[in-house]
């Protein structure tokens, strides 16, 4: 698929954004070998080029605490050890990178999810899944 002049120049000007080393850093006081995520994590940054901080907790002036975060313009992705759900928190993160450097591809993973969460759990449990994470927020 071709991209047009205005995708290429968006994509170059984010990765120009970016001024991760895509590297892994564990500030958190646990050791790394109590988390089963930090190989994922370690992947994560070699391939989108992010450092990518595990640090005990995060916060933001919105919010009490955040479980995780994004930062393009520092080239970081974050996780809270004290999020309730890590694995979830990654997957999060993760799809923000993606629809932030192409929201159509984005937009095509969440269908793929969408029709295979409908075909294995049903249509009325995934809505109910979705009304429940809408709550949450």
């Amino acid at each position: 698929m071709e991209k047009t002049q205005g995708q290429q120049r968006q994509k170059t000007k984010l990765r120009r954004r970016k001024k991760g080393k895509g590297e892994y850093e564990d500030y958190r006081y646990a050791s790394e070998d109590k988390d089963s995520f930090v190989r994922v994590k370690k992947e994560l940054a070699k391939k989108t080029g992010l450092d990518v901080l595990d640090l005990n907790t995060l916060t933001d002036k919105d919010a009490d605490t955040v479980n995780g975060l994004l930062n393009m313009d520092r080239g970081q992705m974050a996780f809270a050890e004290d999020a309730e759900n890590k694995f979830g928190v990654v997957i999060h993160e993760s799809l923000e990178f993606a629809s932030v450097m192409s929201e159509k591809e984005y937009q095509k993973l969440m269908g793929v999810m969408l029709n295979y969460l409908v075909e294995k759990h049903g249509a009325e449990d995934i809505h109910a899944l979705i009304e429940s994470y809408q709550k949450s927020l």
